[in-house]
């Protein structure tokens, strides 16, 4: 997260900056680093006691100086300073400001130098990135307006709509709409729609669905006939279908021909039997 002013101002302070304090004026000089004179962060000692804040340690050693920077002292520092742990403590308890308590920041808690840096990680007027900078957004807001940020924010993920009807997948928000035009868990319109049927399905179940509708183009089932049906007057088709075989009406005068119903009328023209005044019939 972007800290905006404390991170110029605290985070890598070498020790606390007097204006993060409610009294400086009232704190013990054994609690102020003998580097700086600031009341140190993590402070440590020297083989004499002489107090510093590690950070202000360290830049004297980046600087080639090996001995205590303390004028009355003359022992080299030690590899590993020992922790101060009695001032720590003390430092700890220090009032504080928050560092934006002109912005309007009234903290519920009590702040002290020791629990400063957890109120700022929750401090809703720190400036912070969006949560979904590592996909692309690049809004800088405050704390406490993320939330509603990230109900619009294009680039938050959000688990597929779909989720109840099995899709596990999550999706940046301002990708959902392609997404759903693909989602195998989506809600649509059966294909036969236009015929008739109101049936939803969801996508990836549309074959198996048009496997049973009764809106559905499907085949005669009458060996030859190139006609498409809707399922549910397949049998009604049936009936009437000029490829259904059938007998000559002249059967009982003796002829014995089985023909297709729309081919029935052109034999009994000719029919030989047909002058026995059977009389020819469309089956």
């Amino acid at each position: 997260e972007y800290m905006g002013e404390y991170s110029r101002r605290c985070c890598w302070m070498v020790c606390w900056d007097d204006s993060f304090i409610v009294d400086p004026e009232g704190v013990d000089e054994m609690l102020r680093c003998d580097i700086c004179h600031k009341v140190m962060k993590d402070p440590v000692m020297c083989l004499e006691q002489h107090a510093f804040g590690i950070n202000c340690i360290n830049r004297v050693r980046e600087s080639g100086n090996t001995k205590c920077p303390h004028p009355d002292c003359a022992h080299e520092l030690p590899a590993h300073p020992t922790p101060n742990r009695f001032a720590r403590a003390m430092i700890n308890k220090l009032p504080a400001y928050c560092p934006f308590r002109d912005a309007g920041c009234e903290p519920e808690e009590k702040l002290r130098l020791g629990n400063l840096d957890g109120h700022m990680r929750k401090c809703g007027f720190v400036e912070v990135h969006c949560v979904n900078l590592i996909r692309g957004c690049d809004v800088k807001l405050l704390r406490r307006d993320l939330p509603a940020h990230r109900q619009v924010c294009p680039f938050e993920l959000l688990h597929c709509e779909n989720k109840v009807r099995g899709c596990k997948r999550e999706v940046m928000r301002k990708a959902m709409d392609r997404h759903r035009e693909l989602c195998g868990f989506e809600l649509v319109d059966c294909q036969n729609k236009s015929r008739g049927c109101s049936d939803k399905v969801i996508r990836k179940g549309m074959h198996a669905h048009t496997g049973v509708c009764a809106y559905h183009l499907v085949n005669c089932t009458i060996q030859d006939c190139p006609e498409l049906v809707i399922r549910k007057e397949l049998e009604m088709h049936k009936k009437d279908c000029g490829y259904v075989i059938v007998e000559c009406p002249n059967k009982k005068s003796g002829c014995s021909g089985s023909f297709r119903r729309k081919s029935i009328e052109g034999h009994c023209i000719l029919c030989e039997y047909e002058e026995m005044d059977v009389g020819c019939k469309q089956q």
